[in-house]
């Protein structure tokens, strides 16, 4: 009896000492993510202020130049960089005010640059007066003294300032975080040391234990009735078949909740990318050569397809999520089409022939999509004068319409690929585009029970049919 406690006082002792070392090693994965969150934080925060007031400075350049052509010229349309590049230094200016008002060094910093800035702004507008009211000598005698220019070295100045400084913080800010990173890893392998011993040593001591009960359990298991072992695992097996049928019904909304996510939480790091790219370019701009401008450029421009690709996935994961039909007029919706692209159409010369169409029920927006989507590679696909044909036809179930054009055509191969998704028959160079606006159409197709399909020959232009069923309480939108 008594090697029994002291055999089960020595599992308890084990046993909270297990959990205090395992509970030491997540205390310490905690410490490390708030580390790593608050340092990140830190370096971004300086990194954005550093860019954002070479971004005023910037402004503020770009309304000397518009007041500096003003007076060379007298040409008042100099004026309109001047006055924009105004509104946009205000804008600018409270937004950093609003980043600095927390930290006494940079809020004192970045006022000496505001208080010179409006020094400048005076000169500035001093200038412009005189140069209004025909002042000539006024005038040169003003310019002549340049206080003007003095005040922009002055400006450029404490900027140079800012940005050693923020450079500094930043090489403070890793210095202290590999420095705290040491020691929490240090205590963090400590502690996983001591819990993998403590976890041994239990094991060793558990393990008769477990020897003995999974005898006396088989012991159990034996004098069970046959009859009941049948009825749980048929119980077992009804479940597992009304599961499978939940999971099924929930597949897609889950594919697309996931799709969601992930397209939107993608899109933060490719801008950061392109943010610090630029501010790359703009820091050392003397230093990189022609080449390295082109790679810059090239990453610029995947950067942005990618995201372009992943808001085409956005968009598409929420098509039906509305999960609201209405009655809608065709005719209605495409003079909304016709709107949104009036600037393609006037660009191409494009011509639209619109039969009269029904009223249907069925999702207002993704409606407008797939015509929308139709008729602009009707467009688009088309290297003369556009024209293109929208009718429909109808049966006793279903809505057939169709989008006509005149332009290139394709294969009767391409037919049916061309409704996958990041599908591209052309080079980019030629017809830009995702690739994904055809896969747009067929699901909201298959979104209303139809189909989508299309008819074409190289050169003899295309026909896209797609259909609505008109027994729509049948339509899932899961």
């Amino acid at each position: 009896m008594q090697e029994v406690l002291r055999r089960e006082k020595t599992i308890l002792k084990n046993s909270l000492i297990a959990i205090l070392s395992l509970s030491s090693v997540l205390v310490a994965i905690l410490l490390i993510s708030i580390l790593e969150n608050h340092y990140s934080t830190e370096l971004v925060k300086s990194h954005n202020f550093n860019y954002d007031v070479y971004d005023y400075f910037s402004l503020l350049q770009d309304a000397e130049t518009g007041q500096r052509g003003y007076l060379l010229t007298l040409d008042d349309s100099y004026l309109n960089p001047y006055y924009n590049s105004l509104e946009e230094i205000k804008k600018k200016e409270l937004a950093l005010l609003s980043v600095v008002d927390s930290d006494p060094v940079r809020y004192n910093q970045f006022n000496e640059v505001v208080a010179l800035k409006e020094a400048k702004l005076q000169e500035m507008i001093h200038t412009i007066s005189l140069a209004k009211v025909g002042k000539v000598e006024e005038l040169k005698e003003v310019l002549n003294s340049n206080q003007g220019q003095l005040m922009m070295t002055q400006i450029r100045d404490k900027v140079k300032d800012i940005k050693f400084r923020e450079a500094e913080n930043i090489r403070l800010i890793r210095i202290r975080y590999f420095r705290f990173k040491k020691i929490i890893y240090g205590l963090f392998i400590v502690a996983l040391l001591v819990t993998a011993v403590n976890f041994y040593t239990l094991q060793k001591q558990i393990k008769p234990l477990i020897g003995k009960f999974k005898t006396v359990n088989q012991q159990l298991v034996t004098l069970v009735d046959e009859k009941n072992e049948e009825i749980t695992i048929r119980k077992d097996i009804q479940n597992i078949n009304e599961q499978l049928l939940v999971d099924l019904s929930k597949k897609n909304q889950e594919l697309n909740h996931f799709a969601f996510i992930a397209s939107h939480d993608l899109q933060e790091p490719l801008r950061t990318v392109k943010n610090f790219i630029s501010l790359y370019k703009e820091e050392y701009s003397e230093d990189i050569k022609e080449d390295g401008k082109t790679y810059f450029d090239f990453i610029e421009k995947a950067v942005d397809r990618m995201s372009n690709l992943i808001t085409g996935l956005l968009h598409y994961s929420r098509i039906g999520s509305s999960k609201s039909f209405e009655m809608i007029d065709l005719n209605l919706i495409l003079q909304e089409v016709s709107a949104n692209l009036s600037n393609l159409i006037e660009d191409k010369n494009a011509v639209l022939e619109i039969e009269s169409l029904p009223v249907v029920k069925a999702f207002k927006i993704e409606t407008v999509q797939i015509f929308q989507n139709l008729i602009q590679n009707a467009i688009k696909f088309c290297r003369e004068k556009p024209v293109v044909k929208v009718g429909f036809t109808e049966s006793k179930d279903h809505y057939t319409f169709f989008v006509k054009d005149n332009g290139i055509g394709m294969s009767e191969k391409d037919l049916t690929r061309i409704f996958n998704m990041f599908s591209r028959l052309n080079p980019e160079r030629e017809f830009s585009g995702q690739g994904i606006g055809l896969a747009f159409c067929k699901k909201i197709a298959e979104l209303h029970n139809g189909n989508i399909w299309a008819e074409s020959a190289p050169g003899e232009g295309a026909t896209f049919y797609f259909t609505y069923s008109k027994k729509i309480e049948n339509v899932t939108t899961s």
